[in-house]
């Protein structure tokens, strides 16, 4: 009852027949704790962990994060017409101050909205805003991790801290490029699918051998604002999944780039995820799969 883009089942009982009374919607604040148990796996000699940390973030919680303009405001007025205006118009402003940039409570697998055409939600909960903030602040204290002189870029997210700073090239291309600001030993870690045959190692532009220690390719010696890099080829598939709520299956298909969803079928009725990345594709020189 989960996906590898970050979301997961709200409620999964230890029941003999659980397809009857599992939800198809997930809880953020799950999405949070996973967030937390995938960083501290990785920390502790787990560095694949990390990819699950990027997924979660960069797709479930992106894609969630509240924009209270564009489709939810031609929603809103959709659901209220007929109503008063002035208090329509209210109504949208106090949405747009207090909600722009939160994270709902609960959330289908392609749609913001739950219920049905009678009772359309937009869950909010007080917990679950928190919690997404919360995974988002985890995610991005993980990105840089020291011990002494060495340094683990463990994610590809553009990060700026006193060690270095982190420049990522996804969604569109596998390439990440860490500028030093303190000489030592960086070491950068490429997703643990990537074909390490694959994986190409630069110093200052220059095509150097990829030395690897465990999941990384260390630079030894990394002088302060050298430039390093890492490049790799990014997997692009269809992935096919079954969850189960209020007694029946749902199926889905979402397309991946790298750790990134760029697409998912059936398409959400309401506020649908994930249709708003087809750019991504066309900028990697991609057709969809879908």
């Amino acid at each position: 009852q989960n996906s590898d883009s970050g979301w997961f089942s709200e409620h999964f009982p230890a029941s003999a027949d659980r397809a009857k009374d599992t939800r198809p919607h997930n809880e953020t604040c799950v999405t949070a704790d996973m967030v937390d148990i995938a960083a501290m796996l990785a920390e502790n000699g787990y560095p694949d962990y990390w990819d699950h940390v990027e997924r979660y973030v960069r797709n479930y919680l992106a894609a969630s994060q509240l924009k209270m303009a564009g489709p939810f405001e031609a929603l809103y007025r959709r659901v209220n017409s007929g109503k008063d205006p002035a208090t329509v118009e209210k109504g949208l402003a106090d949405a747009k101050a207090q909600w722009t940039g939160a994270f709902p409570g609960l959330v289908r697998m392609n749609d913001l909205v739950i219920g049905s055409t009678e009772t359309l939600t937009l869950d909010m909960e007080g917990c679950c805003n928190w919690g997404g903030s919360r995974a988002v602040g985890r995610a991005c204290a993980g990105v840089v991790t020291a011990k002494g002189a060495s340094f683990h870029v463990n994610m590809a997210f553009d990060a700026d801290t006193s060690q270095c700073q982190v420049i990522s090239s996804l969604p569109v291309q596998g390439q990440v490029t860490v500028i030093p600001k303190v000489e030592g030993d960086f070491h950068l870690r490429p997703p643990a699918w990537a074909p390490r045959m694959k994986v190409r190692a630069y110093r200052d532009g220059a095509l150097v051998a990829a030395r690897w220690v465990g999941a990384y390719v260390r630079f030894a010696g990394a002088k302060a604002g050298q430039r390093l890099d890492i490049t790799y080829p990014l997997a692009h598939f269809v992935q096919s999944i079954t969850i189960f709520g209020t007694g029946k299956p749902y199926d889905f298909k979402l397309e991946w780039l790298g750790n990134t969803v760029v697409g998912l079928e059936p398409r959400g009725e309401y506020l649908p995820l994930y249709q708003d990345r087809r750019e991504i594709l066309t900028a990697a020189g991609l057709q969809s799969l879908l």
